[in-house]
C-alpha cells in the first residue's frame, strides 16, 4: 500500500523529507513522492490528507508508579 500526501520525515540525512511511502508485509519498501514510486496495479493508496508520518518511531514510555513499585525493596 502506498500513504501519500503526507509530510513524512525519515531521520535520514540524506532524505529527511517526503510525500509517499510504500509498505509491503509490514516494511517500509520505497520512499520518495508520489510521482517518483513504482505503479504496481491494484495497490491500495491511502491519502493521509497532509498528516505527519513517523517511520520506524515507537512510543517507548514508562509508568512512574511501576518504576517506583520496581525500585522499592521490601
Amino acid at each position: 500500500m502506498i500513504f501519500y500526501n503526507a509530510n513524512i520525515i525519515t531521520c535520514d540525512p540524506g532524505h529527511p523529507s517526503a510525500e509517499a511511502i510504500r509498505v509491503i508485509d509490514d516494511k517500509i519498501a520505497d520512499l520518495g513522492s508520489l510521482q517518483s514510486l513504482p505503479e504496481i496495479p491494484g495497490e491500495q493508496m491511502i491519502d493521509m490528507q497532509q498528516k505527519t508520518i513517523l517511520p520506524g518511531f515507537f512510543d517507548a514510555h514508562a509508568h512512574l508508579w511501576k518504576i517506583g513499585d520496581l525500585l522499592t525493596f521490601n
